[in-house]
C-alpha cells in the first residue's frame, strides 16, 4: 500500500511536466477513436450516452488553447498570461436525481481539439474552420447535458454556447444543439444509436460580420455481441460546414463522410481489451478533396489492481489531398503512430496518462538507474517518460 501511495504522489507531482491538448487521455493512449472503443468521449457524438458515464466528474489537465510554444506543458508555463489561464476543462455528469434523469455540465471545452490520431473529428470548429475574420474563435464554453431512459431505448440532448467580446461592439458566439437517440434489444445489433447536431456561429469585427456560419451532422452507431467477450462495431457519420463573412473573401464550405468498423475483445472477463479498427473518411472542400483510410490496433492490460498499461498503433493505410489540380500523398512514407500510457486507480479516483514515446524511447537507449518513472528525483534530472497527456476522474 505505501508504494501505491508513493506512485500515485510520484505522478501527480509530475503534471508540471506534460504536455498540450488532445481529447480523452485513454483513447489517445490506445491511438483510437470513441466509437471503435467505447469511452466517455462518445458524448460528444451521441449525448444520450451520458447514461452510460453518469456520476462522474472529469477533470482534464489541458486544452488546445494552450500557445503552441507550450506544446509539452500543462496549464501555467511561466509566463503570466498563461499563469492566469490555466486552460483546463471538464465537467460533471451527475444521476442521482433518477426521476429527472442524468444531468451534467462542461465547461471551458477547446473550440477545437486536437487528436494523436487522423480519424474524423468528435467534434468540430463551428463552420468547419478556426479562419474566422474576428481573429480569436468563440471561448468560454458551456455544455449542457440531459439524458434519460425509457424501456429499452433512451433520449439525450446536449446544448453548447460559446462567446468571445472583445470590445463593445465587436463579439464572436457559436450556439448547438445535439440530439442522441439510442435503442437496446436481441435483434442482429444489440444496441443502435443515432446523432443529430446543428451548430450557429456569428460575429462582428469592424465591418465584418458573419454571413453564414454553420455545422450540421448526422450518424449512427451499431454494435452487435458476437459473444459475451467479442463485438463488432459499425458506424457512419455524414457532416455538413459552411463559413461565409461580407468580407467577401475567406468563404469555406465542407462535406465530409465517415464510415468504419471495430473489433473489440474483453480479456480476462473485461479487465483487459484488444481492439483494432478501420475507419475512412471522404473531406470534399471547396478548395480541396482529401480521401483518408486508417487502420489502428490497441491493447489495454491491467498489471495491478491500480495500474493498467495502454497501448495503441496507428497506420495511415491512405491519404490522398487534391489542391488546386494537383494530387499529393501529405503523409510522409513509412509513417505510423505508436502511443503508450497508463492509467492509475486509487478508491474513487482514476488518473489516466499518455507519455511521451521519445523519452521513453532514449531512457531506454541512455539507462540512468535511479530515474523516476514520471518524474525526476534530483535536480535537473531526466524522468524515465514525461506526460503528454493526463485527465483525472472521479466516480460518485
Amino acid at each position: 500500500m505505501k508504494k501505491t501511495f508513493r506512485l500515485w504522489g510520484g505522478v501527480l507531482l509530475a503534471l508540471s511536466a506534460g504536455a498540450g491538448a488532445l481529447a480523452d487521455t485513454r483513447l489517445d493512449s490506445l491511438a483510437s477513436d470513441p466509437r471503435v472503443t467505447e469511452d466517455l468521449d462518445i458524448i460528444w457524438i451521441y449525448p444520450n450516452k451520458a447514461l452510460d458515464y453518469q456520476d462522474t466528474a472529469d477533470f482534464r489537465l489541458n486544452n488546445s488553447a494552450a500557445p503552441s510554444n507550450y506544446t509539452y506543458g500543462f496549464g501555467s508555463a511561466g509566463s503570466a498570461a498563461v499563469t492566469s489561464n490555466q486552460y483546463e476543462w471538464g465537467g460533471v455528469l451527475d444521476g442521482k436525481q433518477k426521476d429527472i434523469g442524468v444531468l451534467g455540465v462542461y465547461v471551458n471545452r477547446p473550440f477545437v481539439p486536437i487528436y494523436g490520431t487522423v480519424y474524423g473529428e468528435y467534434w468540430r470548429p463551428v463552420g468547419g474552420t478556426t479562419a474566422w475574420a474576428f481573429g480569436a474563435p468563440p471561448g468560454d464554453k458551456v455544455d449542457l447535458f440531459w439524458a434519460q431512459s425509457y424501456g429499452s431505448s433512451n433520449l439525450g440532448l446536449r446544448l453548447s454556447y460559446g462567446s468571445e467580446q472583445n470590445s463593445d461592439t465587436d463579439y464572436a458566439q457559436t450556439a448547438g444543439l445535439s440530439v442522441g437517440l439510442g435503442f437496446t434489444g436481441e435483434g442482429a445489433f444489440n444496441e443502435a444509436d443515432f446523432h443529430a447536431d446543428y451548430s450557429l456561429g456569428a460575429f462582428q469585427n469592424g465591418a465584418i460580420k458573419g454571413d453564414g456560419i454553420y455545422s450540421a451532422d448526422l450518424g449512427a452507431l451499431l454494435r452487435h455481441d458476437m459473444d459475451a467477450d467479442d463485438n463488432l462495431r459499425l458506424f457512419g457519420d455524414l457532416g455538413l460546414d459552411q463559413y461565409q463573412d461580407t468580407s467577401g473573401t475567406g468563404g469555406f464550405n465542407q462535406t465530409l463522410v465517415t464510415l468504419g468498423l471495430g473489433l473489440n475483445h474483453a480479456v480476462g472477463g473485461g479487465k483487459g481489451l484488444l481492439s483494432t479498427g478501420l475507419v475512412a473518411q471522404s473531406r470534399a472542400a471547396n478548395t480541396f478533396y482529401n480521401a483518408m483510410v486508417g487502420w489502428n490496433g490497441s491493447a489495454e492490460a491491467p498489471l495491478a489492481d491500480w495500474l493498467v498499461l495502454r497501448a495503441g498503433l496507428f497506420k495511415p493505410v491512405l491519404d490522398q489531398l487534391t489542391s488546386g489540380g494537383v494530387t499529393s500523398d501529405p503523409t510522409a512514407p513509412n509513417t505510423v503512430v505508436f502511443t503508450l500510457g497508463a492509467g492509475f486507480h486509487w478508491e474513487n479516483f482514476s488518473l489516466d496518462t499518455r507519455f511521451l514515446l521519445k523519452t521513453l524511447e532514449d531512457s531506454l537507449i541512455n539507462f540512468e538507474p535511479g530515474n523516476g518513472i514520471a518524474f525526476s528525483e534530483t535536480s535537473g534530472g531526466t524522468p524515465i517518460v514525461s506526460l503528454v497527456e493526463v485527465d483525472l476522474r472521479y466516480l460518485f
